[in-house]
């Protein structure tokens, strides 16, 4: 599956499997697929039609900030800078991720805009 978009009550959500980005190496074609499966639901969010549009992924882009160093919790800069920048330009206002499980909420603003981007993982204790 290389994701899905669906609306409700006006808002435009996107879900994508970050694994893609994570490692390629075996599914390089699916990767691609979703590459311009992405960019097509980003011009749809771009048109500016829903309240917000929102995506959703596993592996956060980063934990603390987008000039941060690769950790295990995170995706390697320049792919970071390229995806973050799309987000942007597409006006996507949220990015909720898994994988860090902890929580973090972290506001980033470029070019005049910004993306909220959170960490939210739930590590319930039993």
């Amino acid at each position: 599956m290389i994701g899905f978009p669906f609306v409700c009550d006006g808002v435009f959500f996107i879900v994508i499997n970050s694994q893609y980005y994570e490692d390629p190496q075996f599914v390089p074609e699916l990767a691609k697929q979703q590459e311009q499966w992405l960019d097509e639901q980003l011009e749809i969010a771009s048109s500016k039609k829903f309240k917000h549009s929102l995506l959703f992924q596993h592996i956060p882009w980063f934990l603390d900030h987008p000039e941060e160093e690769k950790v295990f919790y995170n995706f390697p800069q320049p792919l970071r800078e390229k995806m973050l920048k799309k987000f942007y330009e597409a006006g996507i206002s949220k990015v909720f991720c898994g994988h860090y499980h902890k929580k973090c909420w972290r506001v980033v603003q470029r070019h005049g805009s910004s993306c909220n981007i959170c960490n939210w993982t739930s590590t319930r204790k039993r």
